[in-house]
């Protein structure tokens, strides 16, 4: 057997031939002639790379790890590593901060008016709200209870002043139509509503059973007087 520097040679004796190259016998004996086939040794190279296999990396032992971990040169890296994940955290908070110091402060909510807490509800007829077996503000008293079941925070009402359709001189801004009650009856059901926390909003149309809800052009002048006196008696 033969040696070379870089590879060994190793004899392998070829014994699992092809079934046809075998002998049909082991006592035969004879010789297979005419270029027959028979068992033997052959040569072949087989590569084995003891270097590399020698280089191969399987890690550190627990032992050995510890000892790395603890030699100076590691020991400065993880303070260094330390007190730079400090100094950031650090950075970041006082970052946080002054953003939060600089950042414009919010405006002021408005201010809840009672309109803005709850609802408004209009009516408009009050005889075809209460009814028929009620009567105009008496009946509309009796369904403040419903109202407030609601939690109805207004009440918009009319118009339920006096009115002479399409005439200015009969229409009366500050009297109650007659109809639906009297003053007194309208100060009642004002005063009931207030214990319920509901406010009371006066329709003014001048001329609603009218065809012009504020009369003709040529009238603008007398409705607005009669509407601003009005105003201030209510």
């Amino acid at each position: 057997m033969s040696q070379d520097p870089e590879v060994d040679m190793k004899e392998v004796e070829l014994n699992e031939l092809e079934p046809e190259k075998q002998p049909m016998n082991a006592a035969s004996g004879a010789a297979v002639a005419g270029g027959g086939e028979k068992n033997g040794l052959v040569k072949i190279k087989v590569a084995e790379d003891d270097a590399e296999a020698g280089a191969k990396f399987t890690g550190l032992s627990k032992e050995e790890l510890l000892k790395v971990a603890g030699t100076p040169g590691w020991v400065r890296t993880r303070w260094a590593l330390l007190l730079l994940f400090w100094l950031g955290w650090l950075g970041m908070l006082a970052g946080a901060v002054v953003i939060i110091v600089r950042a414009p402060r919010c405006r002021e909510l408005p201010v809840q008016r009672w309109w803005h807490k709850g609802a408004l509800y209009r009516v408009g007829d009050v005889q075809a709200f209460v009814g028929r077996d009620a009567r105009g503000l008496a009946g509309l008293k009796d369904r403040l209870d419903y109202l407030s079941s609601l939690k109805v925070a207004g009440l918009v009402l009319g118009p339920i002043h006096k009115n002479q359709k399409d005439n200015v001189t009969g229409t009366n801004l500050k009297e109650i139509d007659p109809a639906l009650g009297s003053q007194e009856d309208f100060v009642d059901f004002l005063q009931s509503a207030k214990k319920k926390s509901i406010q009371v909003i006066l329709d003014l149309t001048p001329n609603y059973q009218g065809q012009n809800s504020w009369f003709l052009p040529s009238q603008a002048d007398t409705v607005a007087t009669n509407v601003k006196e009005a105003l201030s008696f209510w």
